[in-house]
């Protein structure tokens, strides 16, 4: 079993390749959020396992068993001294890695560094480019790495190459809804977020069920007495990733989780402060 390491800055679309790849045998995959932090004038990043909230110096994360890495850039916001010196620290450690250059369809073109590693254009959202790039970094697995020449080789050949020429629809957002008894909502929480999905809002609910119902009569009035309490999760994603709740949730052998989602569609999303749209915003 190899263990591949999937790094990169907030909002760059490492959730969305993690779904992606995550079918591969014999690979395990690790997302990781990566951080700057500066310490008496020493730069230093943080790594923080999607779904947990515990912070590693990168160092200590590198040094432990990793076969490879897909470092995800966001190619709106460019290759950055911040990612230059992580691909630096990634090279003294001498692991095999390759740098997908994401979000092509909001930005397309190559990202300029001063890397030799291979680079390869995404996104990630259409699957475009993701199988390509963990096919040349298990090939540099197996065989113990690339030379510097060839990556340079491999890149000039990879530069006429241009996702968006590729004719499809623009990812769907929409948003899921569910209903389930409180007694199965820490199990159903911890198992969404380990599949990445963090940001669900949660909505204490009572409902009509008609077996449980109990109903007094009060000066010829009959009230119903009764309402069974239900939790209610909602999450905003994109419609792709519905088959990986689907598989959350029927993991966990319930009846006391409803066999129905509810899915509607989002026309967009925004974040406030960023002004974000769309997949980027929903991250």
């Amino acid at each position: 079993m190899k263990t591949i390491l999937i790094i990169g800055a907030a909002n760059s679309g490492k959730k969305t390749i993690l779904n992606k790849l995550r079918a591969q045998e014999d690979v395990e995959f690790q997302s990781y959020d990566c951080e700057k932090i500066v310490l008496k004038d020493q730069v230093d990043y943080l790594l923080r396992l999607s779904g947990e909230n515990q912070l590693n110096l990168i160092n200590e994360r590198l040094d432990k068993e990793v076969d490879g890495i897909i470092y995800v850039v966001n190619n709106r916001a460019g290759f950055t001294d911040d990612d230059q010196g992580i691909i630096d620290l990634i090279n003294e450690k001498n692991i095999p890695h390759v740098i997908f250059a994401n979000k092509q369809d909001l930005k397309s073109g190559n990202i300029i560094s001063n890397t030799e590693a291979l680079v390869i254009p995404t996104i990630a959202t259409k699957g475009i480019g993701t199988n390509d790039g963990l096919t040349f970094l298990l090939e540099m697995i197996e065989s113990g790495g690339i030379d510097q020449e060839e990556s340079r080789e491999i890149n000039q050949q990879k530069s006429s190459y241009h996702p968006l020429r590729i004719d499809e629809h623009d990812p769907e957002i929409c948003k899921v809804r569910f209903f389930l008894r409180q007694v199965e909502f820490e199990n159903v929480k911890k198992r969404l977020e380990s599949e990445g999905f963090g940001n669900i809002t949660i909505t204490n609910i009572k409902y009509v069920d008609k077996a449980l119902e109990k109903r007094e009569i009060y000066r010829t009035s009959s009230y119903t007495t009764q309402y069974p309490e239900k939790v209610e999760l909602m999450l905003v994603t994109m419609k792709e990733n519905i088959h990986y709740i689907c598989q959350a949730l029927a993991s966990i052998k319930s009846d006391d989780i409803d066999d129905h989602l509810i899915i509607s569609p989002v026309e967009n999303v925004i974040r406030i402060r960023t002004r974000e749209e769309g997949e980027n915003a929903i991250e």
